[in-house]
């Protein structure tokens, strides 16, 4: 089964293994990644990827929208980043590579740090998998 990308605002994306879709189109739900490009839509996204994406990886263009798309969506906090190489971050995400990155993730004791800060991190299917 083709990996599905979901692309909320405006961003540049090409990956040969996964079918990308403009949201609000009613084939983006169900996407295994959700891009994030729009602040001006941070609610709207955050309420479709709660109902129609749940399963999905949060990649926000901007870490300043990480926390509030981590709050809105519920979703655990490795699941919600953001990444300067957002392609990378996808291809990652999709491949299972366990590339590591620089993200920006919320920190919960891990290096004595709390709240969100950028560091070099393990991404595969399931988002953080280490930092």
């Amino acid at each position: 089964m083709r990996s599905k990308i979901t692309v909320i605002g405006d961003v540049l994306l090409t990956n040969r293994h996964a079918e990308i879709v403009r949201w609000p189109s009613p084939d983006s739900g169900g996407a295994d990644v959700v891009v994030i490009a729009d602040g001006n839509a941070l609610a709207e996204a955050a309420e479709f990827v709660a109902r129609r994406a749940p399963a999905a990886v949060v990649v926000a263009t901007d870490p300043a929208w990480c926390e509030e798309l981590l709050q809105r969506t519920q979703l655990p906090r490795g699941r919600v980043v953001s990444a300067d190489d957002v392609g990378a971050a996808v291809d990652a995400i999709l491949d299972g590579s366990g590339a590591e990155l620089d993200v920006t993730v919320r920190h919960d004791g891990e290096h004595g740090r709390e709240g969100f800060h950028r560091v070099r991190a393990r991404l595969g299917a399931a988002g953080v998998l280490a930092i």
